[in-house]
């Protein structure tokens, strides 16, 4: 069973680990140990670890703006050997509710252009689209940009 938690500074080298694992550095940015580390101890965000067994095997991030009433889902990783299950739904679906505990209006999130399938996914969810932003990801994809009013 997944185990979702909030991640610790000792976290922080096993999540930049995991986003390697589970992210190709073409076509994402990634987050760094020290970047990890500076949203754990001092940024305006959250970030959640997922474990089984003792094993980090997923995490999400979510950043705050203070003038801002939603929460930016920025990032939901998932080791790519445990994929087919629950683990992503359960992160997503915890991150939704510390948006709702946290009293904020919504979500906004971002999708590669080209990634109908998870494009689709935010869509069935409620989530709808309100830009794109050309020229976003590190191979010149753009992003589409997403929000959802809780």
């Amino acid at each position: 069973m997944t185990h979702i938690r909030p991640a610790t500074i000792d976290d922080a080298a096993a999540l930049a680990a995991l986003e390697r694992k589970a992210f190709d550095a073409t076509f994402y940015h990634l987050m760094s140990k020290a970047q990890f580390s500076h949203l754990i101890k001092k940024g305006n965000a959250e970030i959640c670890v997922a474990e089984e067994g003792g094993s980090i095997c997923g995490m999400g991030v979510l950043l705050f703006k203070s003038n801002s009433g939603f929460g930016r889902f920025y990032s939901l990783a998932v080791d790519p050997d445990l994929q087919k299950g629950t683990i992503g739904k359960d992160i997503f679906q915890h991150m939704e509710r510390r948006i709702t505990e946290k009293g904020l209006k919504g979500m906004l999130l971002e999708v590669r252009a080209d990634n109908q399938r998870l494009l689709e996914r935010y869509k069935s969810l409620g989530y709808a689209v309100t830009y794109e932003v050309p020229d976003y990801y590190p191979d010149g994809v753009s992003c589409i940009k997403m929000k959802k009013v809780f």
